[in-house]
């Protein structure tokens, strides 16, 4: 099984982000997933017990059979218009990581 993941920085206006990621992105990347991906999990950060700010706001893991169903998902008209739509919300900058699992 292959990986994707996404790690979303602490954004600017987490409300904000929160709003566009449920109510814009997550629709996008529904058509991405449509694309023969297994799905996806996303994970919300909580602060530390001390209150400090967790280091990333989001993780995204989206899993694929493989790397090359993966690559033509993304690569596919809905990948690219999910990857273009992650500057309108991503204030925080986001860290893309893909891997396999053993």
């Amino acid at each position: 099984m292959h990986v994707l993941t996404a790690l979303y920085g602490q954004p600017a206006d987490p409300a904000a982000f929160d709003e566009y990621f449920i109510r814009v992105h997550a629709p996008l990347a529904q058509r991405v997933l449509d694309r023969g991906l297994r799905g996806a999990t996303i994970t919300r950060f909580r602060p530390e017990p001390d209150g400090t700010p967790a280091a990333y706001h989001l993780k995204v893991d989206i899993a694929a059979d493989s790397a090359e169903v993966m690559d033509a998902a993304l690569a596919s008209p809905d990948g690219l218009a999910a990857a273009e739509d992650v500057v309108n919300f991503a204030t925080g900058g986001v860290v893309i990581l893909r891997g396999e699992v053993d």
